[in-house]
């Protein structure tokens, strides 16, 4: 349940893939990493993120996410790469290190998690590269179920489970 991390979803963001939707297990399970683009089509600016990999036991233990806030570089004509984020800093958990399914669940939990206001906080704010249009609207109940979700049947069943409740 090693995690893999993808690109073109044009959003920062996370998804857990269950081998069996009816009966989703972490051990039957495979985390996502999804990295938002390079390009600032679909309102983001650009970013990229440097992993930290154990070497020993090849696995991810944390990354660094960078951006170009390009109001900036056009009005000053400067190139200055900034530090977003780092994963570990911004969602801490306590089951160690390793980035892999049972810590991404962790995060999609949060998402929904009433006492954890401070994961939705970080999540919707890294989503977009500091970039989120005004009229952007998040549910982190519609989140949730379509980060535990690969098809509509499951994203609608999980919303009729879920009150909308919007932020």
């Amino acid at each position: 349940n090693r995690s893999s991390d993808l690109a073109h979803m044009h959003q920062e963001t996370y998804r857990m893939l269950f081998a069996d939707l009816a009966n989703p297990s972490i051990e039957k399970s495979s985390p996502i990493i999804f990295t938002s683009a390079i390009t600032p089509v679909y309102n983001n600016n650009p970013n990229y993120r440097l992993f930290y990999v154990d070497n020993q036991e090849q696995q991810l233990t944390d990354f660094v996410h960078y951006y170009l806030d390009l109001a900036r570089a056009n009005q000053y004509n400067v190139t200055d790469w900034v530090k977003q984020y780092t994963f570990s800093e911004t969602f801490p958990s306590r089951l160690g290190q390793v980035i892999n399914a049972e810590r991404i669940n962790e995060i999609v939990n949060g998402i929904i998690d009433r006492n954890q206001s401070e994961t939705w906080h970080n999540y919707v704010w890294n989503s977009a590269a500091l970039y989120l249009p005004s009229e952007q609207v998040y549910s982190r109940f519609l989140t949730y179920c379509v980060m535990r979700n690969w098809n509509t049947e499951g994203i609608e069943a999980c919303k009729q489970r879920l009150p909308f409740i919007p932020g």
